[in-house]
């Protein structure tokens, strides 16, 4: 490799990083976006689903803070957990190959992101929306925010459907901020409950997206490819989100990993 095409790669890598910070920030943006106009009455939702009960706007806007609350935090888990919290011999002691750009030794489900120039035990892909690497370190917080994502925005687009759909008994109704609303649940749902279905397909097989591909490959060469990582779907559960009880459930912190 001569010196133009190095920096032409260096100058892509620069680039691909400041899309992906960019990106991350833009989910945050999104995220208090979509608070702002579910939480604060200006789109007025509570008051049409509810129109005489105090009690349960108040419970219902409590409910959709704590969502929030968990989007955010499990958000900031994903993207700050370092990978080093576990051993890469976590599946075996064994070594299967050695990592040139880390100078470290490789050990089963552990692959190098030329994003992040640093090797992840189990690695799923790397999100440049989260701009990080999804690896067992923070598969838990990832599926989580995607869960909690999901029900956030498929609540808040049924809300703004019902509020377009009554829009006749609300004073100062606002068209633009009820489409933007909408548009934000729409995109943002679809999308969070495409890829919560698939994190739950692959947790549920003890399987990642690297192994997915892998096995696709495999099913086009004709080479038999055996998961020979798959157990029980409650182990499968259990592997992946690193617990031995249902604290999973909880924006709290977790088990200890050592």
């Amino acid at each position: 490799m001569n010196s133009k095409e190095r920096k032409l790669n260096e100058l892509y890598d620069c680039i691909e990083h400041s899309l992906s910070i960019i990106a991350y920030y833009c989910v945050h943006l999104l995220t208090l976006l979509l608070f702002v106009l579910s939480t604060f009455n200006i789109i007025p939702q509570y008051n049409v689903i509810y129109p005489n009960s105090s009690l349960k706007n108040i419970c219902i806007q409590s409910i959709n803070c704590y969502c929030f609350f968990c989007i955010e935090y499990f958000l900031i888990k994903c993207k700050n957990t370092a990978k080093n919290k576990i051993s890469f011999r976590y599946y075996s002691f064994k070594r299967t190959g050695y990592c040139k750009i880390c100078c470290k030794e490789k050990y089963l489900r552990v692959h190098h992101c030329r994003t992040c120039n640093s090797c992840t035990l189990r690695m799923d892909h790397h999100c440049s929306w989260m701009n990080c690497c999804i690896g067992l370190h923070n598969i838990r917080y990832f599926y989580l925010f995607l869960l909690y994502g999901s029900i956030i925005t498929i609540t808040n687009f049924i809300k703004i459907v019902l509020i377009l759909y009554y829009h006749s008994l609300i004073p100062n109704f606002s068209f633009v901020l009820s489409l933007i609303g909408l548009l934000i649940s729409f995109s943002c749902g679809i999308s969070l409950l495409i890829l919560l279905l698939i994190q739950t397909i692959f947790i549920s097989f003890n399987c990642t997206t690297i192994e997915c591909l892998q096995f696709i490959s495999s099913l086009r060469s004709g080479v038999l490819f055996i998961n020979k990582f798959k157990k029980s779907l409650w182990k499968n559960w259990c592997e992946a989100f690193l617990i031995e009880d249902y604290q999973w459930q909880l924006p709290i912190k977790f088990l200890p990993f050592n």
